[in-house]
């Protein structure tokens, strides 16, 4: 099979979605199938370029499509490269705001024409914003509008297949007369990558790493990784962390792996007395071994969304526990068996411990795979 992906951004590390189409892309590429990559917004980039994406002995072409030139020129590239590349299937991998500023691409809807009768793939990452209780009037309406834009898109492009996250994704789909098959996100850093050894202890050296590292049995160490969101109480999940370390005659630290966007933990920490170390953007071999650092990994996004959330997959896939606030009321007692607890007080926070290393760990990337090479 020849598949091209279509997707906002593709700069490592930078975007979540660029980020999942590379690895997929390299799993698909070691099966057998030949794949390439076009980024149709990549704020990275002041000029088209393509580039060789390796792994290993293997690789694959992608083209790199600047955010700055217009819906056409854009568009016109793309197709240049379609034609070239002559797939059997187009995957457009669908996240609306990296599309545009409003979440409301309508340069997509010259897609169909301008990819002829080849058959399309859409995988829905994200839906419409505006759905949570508090957000705010704006939001619901450009949700109500993104929701339409959808309908008509998906109407108008005629996919033959389509994938999404969740199962409340695939019920709202559902109600817009659209069958989509549930495919679950996958960790985008890869757990066994390997890097030069120096750069870990130089990294250990500048953040000193090592204040914690000498007595590991001292601390308990939390983890954020990615985006922190404002949608539940944080600081009363990390108040109950900072009970069960002192209860258990531990010290609390706080580890921010990664760019730090969002929330600003480190004023949470120094409220709570806890001990505070950020990153900084880190290569994903970087990422994987400052992450088996954390005893419990800390998810700000509503647990319905997990099977959507790379950064909370990145730590069940290490057998590294994840927390969630209690102020989320999607939550299920059935979701402790996958490695998932919701925080109450500080005794679930001792559970959570307990239960490290012992939970299923399943292959998402092999399982979406599969899904993909059955198109």
């Amino acid at each position: 099979m020849k598949i091209l992906f279509l997707c906002p951004c593709l700069e490592p590390g930078k975007d979540g979605v660029g980020d999942y189409v590379t690895r997929l892309a390299f799993s698909l590429l070691n099966e057998g199938h030949i794949v390439s990559s076009i980024a149709l917004n990549d704020h990275f980039v002041s000029q088209v370029i393509t580039e060789e994406k390796k792994q290993g002995k293997k690789g694959y072409q992608v083209l790199r499509i600047p955010s700055n030139y217009s819906f056409s020129t854009r568009m016109n590239e793309a197709e240049n490269w379609l034609n070239s590349f002559e797939p059997s299937w187009i995957s457009l991998q669908y996240v609306g705001f990296g599309y545009n500023k409003y979440g409301l691409p309508i340069e997509l809807f010259s897609l169909r024409r301008r990819m002829g009768d080849t058959n399309l793939h859409i995988m829905y990452h994200e839906l419409w914003c505006g759905t949570p209780r508090e957000s705010k009037l704006k939001e619901k309406v450009l949700g109500t509008l993104q929701k339409i834009f959808i309908k008509g898109l998906s109407l108008a492009l005629r996919p033959r297949q389509i994938f999404t996250n969740t199962p409340t994704s695939q019920k709202n789909l559902g109600r817009m007369g659209l069958v989509s098959r549930l495919t679950p996100v996958f960790s985008n850093i890869p757990i066994n990558e390997r890097g030069p050894d120096d750069h870990w202890k130089q990294l250990k050296e500048e953040k000193d790493f090592n204040r914690f590292l000498v007595k590991k049995e001292d601390w308990l160490i939390l983890g954020f990784f990615g985006t922190v969101y404002n949608y539940m109480d944080l600081k009363k999940l990390l108040v109950h962390a900072a009970i069960a370390a002192t209860n258990t005659s531990k010290k609390l630290g706080i580890l921010s792996i990664g760019h730090g966007r969002g929330r600003d933990i480190s004023k949470l920490a120094e409220e709570i007395k806890a001990s505070y170390w950020q990153t900084g953007t880190l290569s994903s071999y970087l990422i994987n071994q400052t992450m088996k650092l954390v005893d419990l990994g800390v998810v700000t996004t509503r647990i319905d969304g997990l099977n959507k959330s790379g950064s909370a997959l990145a730590w069940l896939e290490r057998g590294i526990p994840v927390i969630i606030s209690e102020d989320d009321n999607t939550y299920e007692e059935a979701m402790a068996k996958q490695g998932v607890h919701q925080i109450h007080n500080s005794q679930d926070i001792c559970r959570s411990l307990n239960s490290k290393g012992q939970f299923k760990i399943h292959n998402h990337l092999k399982e979406t795979t599969e899904a993909y090479a059955s198109l």
